[in-house]
């Protein structure tokens, strides 16, 4: 019923789609729906030409918020009913409440090929047998709870609508969103929560984000040994002219200048004041990064000077460019390239030393499945708090708004340790050892049965 329009300039806009077909031939449900959404779907458009002249949103941003709400407006159409109290939700966008998104988040779980189940949901509420397991990754949900707070912020804060148009929002119906008690508790709060099913199991869950358990007390990070492999991999994987110094530059930017892909994308050296460069992380926070490892300078400088571009364009615009396009800036999936490069780089390295050292083959392996873009910050992170730098420097330098979240880059530091600090205490052991006369007397070594004796358990 709906379709996305896309222009070549980025620009999204939602429409309805009559197939060409004329009003005599559209059911009387899909006038009915167009009639109903026809003021939420100019909202919505107005709200995508915002989004698309913001500069803190990139194009295919806006075009993954686009799809959101044209799933939101395709699942309106339907005239679903609330999962738990069976009434109908409402017919507009700017009058859904908290428990109606909830629906809508769980019509969303259900793949769009289980059609049935998904109709038996907007008809009557009722939820399809482990619809749980076939649920929407955590990186999915926050995405389009993301696109969705951002649509409401607007609507509520900046939208100024036409005489006519009823907004009953007077706060983001996503603001607060939190769950962490059990399912067994929330199926007893009287909001709108989806009832629970035989097929429901006791844990945490929220239908609006995925719970994540705690496997580990810290990030995984890179061990020295693994560093210096990927080091001397970068120029086996660089191919073309000047990759090796541009990949050997963009890794050691998201390792000493704990970077996440995003702020090295948008990077640029009108941001670089001498050894300091300007970061736009989360939330349009600005943070300095002294860029003070030596050999990241030096590969960053190289780079730049062995570019084809004029020499007075070179120390402007991106920080990282294209290797076939100099005037346009590195995209995420140019990270994302090289870390898989890196990847298929030391899995071909397990599998030719499988049979000779499976030892060193079995290394590789879990390097490679250890790597990726993130990995590289949480290394650098590390490092800094293991040789010392105190929480809140870090924390700066990260850009983290709440130490608590740095805190545990000190306890992946004292993991990284561990090895070390039992290896030190088992040599300390040995020499202790080693120390004992070989002529001792049996009565000068330590006696494992004593506590037997004192009880009178054994008399020899």
């Amino acid at each position: 019923m709906f379709h996305i329009d896309r222009t070549s300039s980025g620009v999204c806009e939602i429409r309805f789609d009559f197939h060409g077909r004329s009003a005599s031939e559209i059911p009387q449900a899909e006038r009915r729906a167009f009639m109903r959404l026809s003021q939420d779907i100019d909202t919505v458009n107005i709200w995508l030409r915002v989004l698309a002249a913001d500069t803190a949103y990139s194009l295919g941003t806006v075009y993954e918020y686009a799809k959101c709400l044209h799933y939101a407006c395709e699942w309106l159409s339907k005239e679903p009913v609330n999962a738990f109290t069976r009434e109908p939700v409402g017919h507009s966008l700017l009058t859904l409440k908290r428990t109606d998104l909830r629906a809508l988040f769980a019509w969303l779980d259900i793949p769009a090929h289980m059609r049935s189940e998904r109709e038996r949901l907007v008809k009557l509420g009722v939820l399809p047998p482990g619809y749980r397991e076939k649920a929407l990754s955590p990186s999915t949900h926050n995405l389009r709870i993301a696109a969705l707070s951002a649509f409401y912020d607007w609507v509520v804060f900046e939208y100024s609508p036409t005489p006519g148009t009823i907004v009953e929002l007077t706060e983001n119906p996503l603001k607060g969103i939190k769950y962490s008690r059990p399912i067994h508790q929330e199926m007893q709060r009287h909001d709108g929560l989806l009832p629970r099913s035989q097929y429901s199991r006791l844990e945490p869950f929220s239908p609006l984000r995925h719970s994540q358990t705690e496997s580990g007390t810290g990030p995984v990070v890179l061990a020295p040994g693994e560093l210096l492999h990927i080091i001397d991999a970068i120029p086996l994987v660089s191919h073309g002219r000047n990759a090796a110094n541009r990949n050997g530059a963009l890794i050691r930017l998201l390792l000493w200048a704990m970077l996440r892909k995003e702020e090295l994308v948008e990077a640029r050296w009108e941001a670089i004041d001498e050894d300091i460069l300007w970061v736009i992380g989360k939330g349009k926070k600005r943070r300095a990064v002294p860029i003070a490892e030596v050999s990241t300078w030096s590969y960053l400088q190289t780079y730049t000077n062995e570019l084809q571009i004029p020499l007075e364009q070179r120390f402007h615009g991106p920080l990282l460019r294209q290797l076939d396009h100099e005037d346009r800036p590195i995209t995420r999936h140019t990270i994302e390239h090289l870390i898989d490069a890196l990847k298929e780089h030391f899995l071909a390295k397990a599998a030719s030393v499988r049979s000779s050292d499976p030892a060193v083959s079995r290394k590789f392996s879990v390097l490679a499945g250890k790597l990726h873009s993130h990995i590289f910050r949480g290394t650098g992170a590390t490092y800094m708090a293991k040789a010392g730098l105190n929480l809140i420097t870090l924390s700066l330098l990260l850009g983290h708004s709440d130490p608590s979240t740095t805190k545990r880059y000190y306890i992946a530091a004292k993991q990284l340790s561990l090895t070390d600090d039992v290896q030190r205490i088992c040599e300390e052991i040995a020499a202790a050892l080693e120390a004992i006369p070989s002529s001792a007397s049996p009565d000068d070594l330590p006696d494992s049965r004593s506590w037997y004796r004192r009880r009178g358990l054994i008399t020899t």
